[in-house]
């Protein structure tokens, strides 16, 4: 027995005839002028390709990442509003918005309102609507216009602003007034259910 043949790893019956088999047809396409086929060396890697992907976009699906709370000068500044679904439950508690106000009658602009109680939606007296609930019942559409005349104990409606009526006479102009709620420049008909976003600028007008 040569070398050859002792080197050569056992075959069975089958696998000798499978050889031949694949030899006659290789030799067939060479003679008719065809290459013969070989195997797609990529198919295995696009597989593995596809399924790392759909893996990588299910685990994306299910674990989001959440944007953390950003920091500004040491204080812990909450995310900005958002629109949706999510928006209907905000503010929430541990939310701490900021929305800038300013009051107007007949034309003319009016004080800004002193401190006033601590009920989730309220002011420093300095101008702006601090928006931060402490409880349940002061989050999301409860967070509102609302609950902001509530805390300064003043009158604000779509009909009534302050000791202003619908319908009033303003001296300076010999007019009829009316109130209006603007923000961020656009007229808005919630009034009382507006709830102020972070930012906002609020003018509350009797014209």
């Amino acid at each position: 027995m040569s070398e050859e043949k002792k080197d050569e790893p056992y075959k069975s019956p089958h696998e000798r005839r499978l050889e031949k088999h694949e030899e006659k047809s290789e030799e067939a396409l060479k003679q008719q002028g065809k290459k013969p086929k070989t195997k797609k060396k990529g198919s295995k890697f696009l597989t593995y390709l596809i399924i790392a992907l759909i893996g990588a976009t299910a685990f994306q699906f299910l674990f989001p990442v959440k944007n953390p709370d950003q920091q500004v000068n040491g204080s812990v500044v909450s995310p900005s509003p958002t629109t949706g679904w999510e928006s209907l439950s905000r503010p929430i508690i541990g939310d701490n918005w900021t929305a800038d106000y300013s009051v107007y009658l007949c034309g003319e602009k009016q004080s800004t309102f002193p401190q006033s109680e601590d009920i989730g939606v309220s002011t420093y007296g300095d101008g702006k609507i601090h928006i931060y609930p402490n409880k349940p019942e002061q989050t999301g559409q409860s967070a509102n216009l609302g609950r902001f005349f509530q805390s300064v104990g003043k009158k604000f409606s779509e009909t009534e602003l302050l000791d202003k009526k619908n319908g009033d006479l303003c001296s300076n102009t010999n007019q009829t007034g009316k109130v209006k709620l603007l923000v961020n420049g656009q007229e808005n008909t919630q009034f009382r259910n507006y709830v102020p976003r972070d930012g906002d600028k609020i003018d509350f007008r009797f014209e």
